[in-house]
């Protein structure tokens, strides 16, 4: 199942300044349960962007579920980020981490048009506190292009293809018994 809040164009950016520890995503309003796969993410082009993020993945209670490894934002392209089944029941944020970077990172596109743009999905994160971003900097409201890749119901099983293929597939309780 992919999870898509964006219409596919990105009227902003965003980025945090170096030194600062804030965390920026979107609330995915689901009612599934599963195991997250991977993230696609856009962002635009920031020049001298060199510094890396983490997506971390926190539940309905604000409580971390998960994070990636470090990786860097593309510059005016999509980036695939890999995460290691992060299980979820219910509604998540997915949030980019800004950790005390020395440096600058490319922008996280933000969808201004699409039809969630007006929904209060869009979010801020740090020292504690959760604020919607649009409220906080006083923007237009939107998501980010983050989205979201995940099986659902049952723990998927990583079947390797070869070096750079990898398949992901819920096996049926029948398979499951077949292969005992």
């Amino acid at each position: 199942t992919e999870y898509i809040l964006d219409d596919g164009s990105a009227e902003n950016g965003w980025t945090i300044n170096p030194g600062y520890d804030v965390w920026l995503g979107n609330l995915f309003p689901v009612e599934d349960s599963g195991n997250i796969l991977s993230f696609d993410i856009y962002s635009q082009a920031n020049s001298g962007a060199t510094d890396e993020v983490t997506i971390d993945v926190f539940d309905s209670n604000h409580n971390l579920i998960g994070s990636s490894e470090s990786f860097t934002l593309a510059a005016d392209d999509w980036v695939t980020i890999e995460v290691p089944n992060i299980e979820f029941d219910g509604e998540f944020y997915a949030m980019i981490h800004w950790n005390m970077i020395n440096g600058s990172t490319n922008f996280l596109g933000s969808d201004e048009t699409g039809s969630y743009a007006g929904s209060n999905l869009d979010y801020y994160y740090s020292d504690g506190s959760w604020s919607l971003l649009h409220e906080l900097a006083q923007s237009n409201p939107g998501v980010f292009m983050i989205r979201t890749t995940a099986i659902i119901g049952g723990e998927p099983i990583r079947i390797a293809l070869d070096n750079s293929n990898i398949l992901y597939k819920k096996l049926s309780e029948r398979e499951i018994k077949e292969n005992l």
